[in-house]
Order: structure tokens, then C-alpha cells, then sequence
């Protein structure tokens, strides 16, 4: 189960970038039909429901997962969410309180994972079992209700119109509404029917259950909540006489509920920011067709940079420059008599003079006055035995070490 909780929280990282991106785009395209906001929460839906990893040449989100998949067996557990001074802080903190023995049976990571796992699995099944119930009481208050067409239902138990059901969705009304309200409501219903939104609605349900530890998943369910009303009120009012609207808007008044829960189902006629909506259907314009064009072209630039990866760095990340540096001679006269070169007579002279050598490595000294004083030493050459190699190290590292006391020479790399 750490596994499936560990994929979980790496999708809900990378959607958030999504989430984030729409929440803007909504701000700015305010005037565009809803309907493309609707299309946009699709995109959330889409990316939350299939964790894969789509790589484009466009793509903003990095290549790597935020949380690796052996966090919880890892000596030092490390992220990399994309955001540099977010990582550093958090790596910082994890090395400090989460680093384990090599040799421990179970990680501090591993159980806090373990216990994070089981919350969240609870977190779902208190979610999903709201769901359920909230279905059962609604069907059991619609139980005794009187069919008066064809997908319409009158119930004296319900204060507020809405659509029930998955398969076959009926459209439920309170008893007693005026004809003209009546007449509204029903249009309103219908253009659900006809969007699918009585599954759209639970499906996004769903989903929030799953990422439910996400605060903009809340956001994004509340949004699309109200895009929804937003796009069905726009298509019932188009067409319609300043007349009818303001009969529409009378019948949003009166259907009216005071809502204090984020639901589930049903999809309701008057649950969902009704002030707003009268505004929104009084003060409707037919956006120009360039408009709706850009947002359309916005949108799928949204889709392409948010939901997929490249080998760039991501948003965040810092860009390394990888830098050719050509080779550079040094020589110098106060180390010795004579300028250093890199040869091994030189090598040899230099460490028998300030090295004190050991019984075992008096074979490869030998082998190093063999050679012609002229040949370069590398490292092909003196790897016959182990000991060769590891003597050839100690002779150049004290070489060097001179190098710098004598002449202060540092090198540093600024990129």
C-alpha cells in the first residue's frame, strides 16, 4: 500500500501545477463561455485519474518524481518537488530527523509512511461512505414521490429542484411550483441531462475522495461545481427574451437553498451561488469569436505544457551550465631546481625526496625508474598491480599539495 500512496502523492504534486495553472486561466478568460472551463477541469480529471508520465518537447513538468519510490527504505530520504529552495529545506530537515542505520530493520521514513498510508486510506473511506449515505437518505425522501411526465417526478419532501441518478436520471421537483417557475426549472434540468452533468459531478466526487489530502483538489471540486451551473445557465438563457430570463431568475430566488456541506449528488437548481448566477444570466454578452478562439488555443497550450514532462530542468529548477574548460600547463621553478614536468623520472624524484616510502611499494618505485624519462605517466601505465595504483595517488597527491602551499594556486569554477 506504501507504493500506491507514494504514486498517489507524486500525481497530486504534478497536478497541482495543472490546478494552479486553471485557477489563473479562469481569472483571466472570464468572459469566455463556461462550457471551456468545464473543458478545463476535464484536463484535472484526466490527470489525476492516469498517472503517466507523457513526455513533449513543451513540457513543463520535470522528468523525475517528486517523492522516489524507495523514500522508505532510503539511509537519507530526499525529495525533489521541482522548486530548489523547497527541496533544499525539506532535504535539510529530512537528513536531520529521518536518517536511519544502514543495518535498521524498518526506517523512521518507512513508518511515517506506513501511518500516512493508513490516514489516507481512512480519509477515502469516510469520503466515499458520505457519498453513499447522502444517496440513500435522498432516494429514500424521493421514495414516495408522483411521476407527471416522462423523467419527472413532484415530492413533497424536497425544498430545492435536482436530477438523480446514474443511469437513467430522473429530474425531481418540489410540489406546488408556479407553472412559469415550473417551466424554467425543467429547461434547466434538460440541459443538464443533455451535458451528462449528473455523472460529471459524482466522478469528480470521486476523484476529491482520492486526493481528498489536497487542498486545491477542494478548490478545483468547488470550481467545477460552480462552472457547471455557470455553463447550464448559459445554455438555457442564450436564446431566450429578457422576459424569460428574468422569469429564470425568479425561479432561482425561489428554488434557492442555503447550502452548508460540499455534496456529492444531486445536481441541484438552486444550491450553487445564486447571486452570482443571476448576475452572471442579467449581464450575458455572446463573446466574440476571436475571444473564444484564444482561450480555446490557451487552453490546449494549459493541457500540452502542464500535463507532460521533458528532459529540461523543471519550472522551478536551477539550469546547470556545463562548461568546456581547455587544459592548462602550470610550471613551477620554486618547488625545486628544476620546473616540475609530468614524467615519471620527475615523479619519481619528487616522491623519493619527500615521501618516505614503505617495504611494499619499493617494487613500484622501481618500476618507475624503468621508465624512459621522457614518457608520460598515465594511468593505463601504472595499473599492472593494485599497488601500483594506489601508490601512483599518494606520490601525485603530495605533489600537488606542494604545488598549492608554494604558489597559493586555487581553482574555483563560477558558473
Amino acid at each position: 500500500m506504501d507504493s500506491l500512496f507514494i504514486t498517489i502523492l507524486n500525481n497530486a504534486i504534478v497536478a497541482s501545477w495543472l490546478i494552479a495553472a486553471i485557477i489563473l486561466l479562469r481569472l483571466v478568460f472570464k468572459k469566455v463561455p463556461k462550457w471551456v472551463h468545464c473543458m478545463l477541469w476535464i484536463l484535472v480529471a484526466v490527470k489525476l485519474l492516469l498517472p503517466i508520465n507523457i513526455e513533449t518537447p513543451f513540457g513543463f513538468l520535470p522528468k523525475t518524481k517528486p517523492i522516489p519510490a524507495n523514500i522508505t527504505v532510503a539511509e537519507v530520504p530526499t525529495v525533489d518537488t521541482g522548486i530548489s529552495s523547497i527541496d533544499e529545506s525539506i532535504n535539510i530537515e529530512l537528513a536531520k530527523s529521518m536518517s536511519s542505520d544502514r543495518y535498521a530493520s524498518a526506517t523512521p521514513m518507512g513508518v511515517y509512511m506506513y501511518i500516512a498510508s493508513l490516514i489516507w486510506l481512512t480519509g477515502i473511506i469516510i469520503m466515499l461512505a458520505y457519498f453513499i449515505i447522502s444517496f440513500l437518505v435522498i432516494r429514500h425522501k424521493v421514495s414516495a414521490s408522483i411521476r407527471t411526465a416522462s423523467n419527472i417526478y413532484e415530492c413533497d419532501e424536497i425544498v430545492s429542484p435536482f436530477i438523480l441518478g446514474l443511469i437513467s436520471p430522473k429530474i425531481y421537483l418540489p410540489s406546488g411550483l408556479d407553472a412559469r417557475v415550473k417551466e424554467c426549472v425543467i429547461a434547466h434540468e434538460n440541459v443538464h441531462i443533455s451535458r451528462r452533468d449528473y455523472l460529471w459531478k459524482p466522478l469528480g466526487f470521486v476523484i476529491l475522495a482520492i486526493y481528498w489530502f489536497n487542498p486545491l483538489c477542494w478548490i478545483s471540486y468547488i470550481l467545477l461545481c460552480r462552472d457547471i451551473e455557470y455553463a447550464c445557465d448559459e445554455k438555457t438563457t442564450k436564446d431566450k427574451e429578457d422576459s424569460w430570463r428574468a422569469d429564470y431568475c425568479q425561479a432561482l430566488l425561489d428554488c434557492s437553498v442555503q447550502k452548508k456541506m460540499i455534496t456529492a449528488c444531486p445536481v441541484a437548481f438552486g444550491e450553487v451561488s445564486v447571486k452570482n448566477r443571476i448576475k452572471k444570466v442579467l449581464d450575458y454578452k455572446k463573446p466574440a469569436f476571436w475571444f473564444v478562439a484564444i482561450a480555446i488555443v490557451a487552453c490546449l497550450c494549459i493541457a500540452v505544457c502542464f500535463m507532460t514532462s521533458s528532459d529540461r530542468p523543471g519550472i522551478f529548477e536551477s539550469t546547470e551550465v556545463a562548461v568546456e574548460l581547455e587544459p592548462v600547463s602550470v610550471s613551477v621553478d620554486e618547488i625545486s631546481e628544476e620546473p616540475i614536468s609530468m614524467n615519471s623520472a620527475d615523479i619519481y624524484a619528487a616522491g623519493e625526496s619527500s615521501v618516505t616510502m614503505l617495504p611494499e611499494e619499493e617494487t613500484v618505485m622501481t618500476q618507475l625508474r624503468n621508465l624512459s624519462p621522457v614518457q608520460d605517466v598515465h594511468m593505463e601505465d601504472m595499473a599492472e598491480t593494485a599497488e601500483m595504483v594506489e601508490t601512483y595517488q599518494r606520490l601525485m597527491q603530495k605533489i600537488f599539495s606542494r604545488l598549492q602551499e608554494k604558489c597559493s594556486l586555487q581553482w574555483t569554477s563560477n558558473l
